[in-house]
């Protein structure tokens, strides 16, 4: 059931944790674009629901580099943190798009932003802004820290904590030869951006 899934996932997380601290070498594969998305959002609908968020998804056909499972780790990790900041009846976005020989996963949401710290500094393990309130002047608003109660539970409150998920995505992009950053943040919500190369280098299908 839900928990065994969620026995799964962290059994999952720690296995990513020890194979960056002893720097082993990542496992090479490639999966459907397509069907990952549809199967990690599928993964966070009951949380979205308890939440009272949606979540939409606009799939790309398309194959990319790097394992199935690493992906929907990925996913669902960006995923949890949009919904965990993400206003009572809005939607979370899962959008993918071609560009050049890669795929941009947009991950957004409708929270109140990322405040006290420098949005590319979410991705840091164990981050932490500064507290509502105590931003600096020009500081980012609207985005998403991971799973670590960082918002309020309707969304509104601000993104000032962040915890392991974040890291751990970005770690995996890497090693894939990939990519994810914070595209957007401020009062009307935040976009994180997933790059993953193509198991085909781009090429024309």
């Amino acid at each position: 059931g839900a928990l065994r899934e969620d026995a799964g996932i962290m059994s999952g997380i720690v296995d990513d944790m020890l194979a960056a601290a002893t720097g082993a070498a990542p496992q090479r594969g490639r999966c459907a674009l397509g069907e990952v998305m549809t199967a990690a959002a599928a993964d966070m609908a009951l949380l979205a629901e308890g939440r009272r968020v949606r979540i939409s998804t606009s799939p790309l056909a398309r194959e990319v580099a790097l394992p199935a499972a690493d992906l929907r780790r990925c996913l669902v990790a960006l995923i949890d943190n949009a919904i965990d900041h993400a206003p009572a009846g809005s939607t979370v976005s899962v959008t993918a798009v071609a560009e050049r020989a890669a795929a941009r996963i947009a991950v957004a949401d409708g929270g109140s932003g990322i405040t006290g710290i420098d949005p590319a500094r979410v991705f840091d393990r164990f981050a932490h802004g500064s507290p509502a309130g105590g931003r600096p002047p020009g500081g980012a608003g609207g985005g998403s820290g991971h799973g670590s109660g960082g918002g309020a539970a309707d969304g509104s409150g601000s993104r000032t904590r962040f915890g392991i998920g974040l890291a751990l995505v970005a770690e995996l992009a890497e090693r894939h030869g990939g990519a994810v950053r914070v595209a957007r943040t401020g009062p009307e919500g935040t976009v994180f951006e997933l790059v993953v190369p193509f198991a085909d280098g781009g090429a024309d299908r």
